[in-house]
């Protein structure tokens, strides 16, 4: 017995926020079985919302109906519209698409995390101690604070970088090409040359093994090449955690 087909005939548009304020924008379109969300944005507390830093929305209507959530669908980079969305995913992991430039800017919330709770952890009798010795606030933030708040922001560009290398979408907005004549940094002055395109091994994966006449052919190099693309991602990650720690060990001493 074949089974039954989901009826498509109709649509309910709900509206979990952003209606009537400034944030905390997620809609969703529903049918019999299928659930897409529509952005999944944050709000910034009011002054009566004392010791709040920020407002999600309520993801109950989601969890109610977790099965059908299909997947998550940005319109656009703002924090309203999407900076709900690691909250969301941690507790209904799908798909998320949007542009290349909105899916790197997602990035983004990783790193200003990380970074806040590093420069949370520093002791304000450091700070105090610097100026009273004399330092400016320019140099007590230059060569205390942000050394001592290292590895936190260390932590979040090792995340970021991590999953940056790992995605094709966002460096294809930026120039990443199947064949690249010269590499945008060589050595003839002034070195670095951003008008140049690029490759990613990313890219490659993809043209290989979806643009290929011959996909069986070309399988093989498809395997190797997300091998290699792996092995960098986590060879870039050893040598990140390595400094951080280090970072991390260095400035032990001062945060007791």
């Amino acid at each position: 017995m074949a089974p039954e087909t989901p009826d498509l005939s109709w649509v309910d548009l709900t509206f979990l926020g952003g209606l009537g304020e400034i944030g905390l924008n997620l809609m969703t379109l529903e049918t019999e079985a299928y659930l897409v969300v529509v952005d999944a944005g944050l709000m910034f507390p009011e002054d009566q919302m004392l010791g709040i830093d920020i407002v999600i929305p309520d993801f109950s209507y989601l969890r109610e109906r977790r099965d059908k959530v299909a997947a998550v669908v940005l319109t656009h980079g703002h924090e309203d519209h999407i900076g709900a969305v690691p909250f969301l995913l941690k507790e209904i992991p799908v798909p998320v698409y949007g542009t290349p430039l909105t899916l790197a800017l997602l990035t983004l919330p990783v790193v200003i995390v990380s970074t806040e709770e590093g420069l949370a952890r520093i002791p304000r009798s450091i700070r105090e101690g610097s100026l009273a010795l004399g330092a400016t606030q320019w140099e007590t933030l230059w060569r205390t604070v942000i050394p001592m708040a290292s590895p936190g922001i260390m932590t979040g560009l090792i995340l970021a970088v991590a999953r940056a290398a790992g995605e094709v979408a966002p460096l294809m907005l930026v120039g990443v090409v199947k064949l690249a004549p010269a590499l945008p940094l060589d050595g003839n002055y002034p070195f670095l040359h951003p008008e140049r395109k690029f490759m990613h091994l990313g890219f490659h994966i993809y043209d290989v093994g979806f643009q290929s006449p011959n996909v069986e052919a070309a399988r093989p190099l498809v395997y190797a090449t997300a091998l290699l693309l792996v092995v960098v991602i986590l060879l870039l990650n050893i040598v990140a955690i390595h400094v951080r720690n280090g970072l991390r060990e260095k400035y032990r001493g001062l945060e007791t």
